[in-house]
């Protein structure tokens, strides 16, 4: 159980996580817009970039919060 002064800081960090990641996810799309790469890279590329950052944010996640 987290202390009562940084529950609030918890939840409002792992929104702004989520909206850097949208940011992030949007400015990579344009970015593969513009380098005009297929279709069919350009879904596997994004798949891959946000499979990657889950699986890292959960082996994070489990490391350091459960004992």
């Amino acid at each position: 159980m987290a202390p009562k002064q940084i529950v609030g800081s918890f939840g409002v960090f792992a929104q702004l996580m989520v909206v850097v990641g949208v940011v992030f996810s949007y400015g990579i799309g344009l970015i593969l817009n513009a380098a005009d790469v297929g279709p069919y890279a350009f879904y596997h590329i994004m798949v891959s970039l946000n499979a990657i950052t889950i699986i890292i944010q959960s082996i994070l996640l489990i490391v350091n919060f459960i004992p």
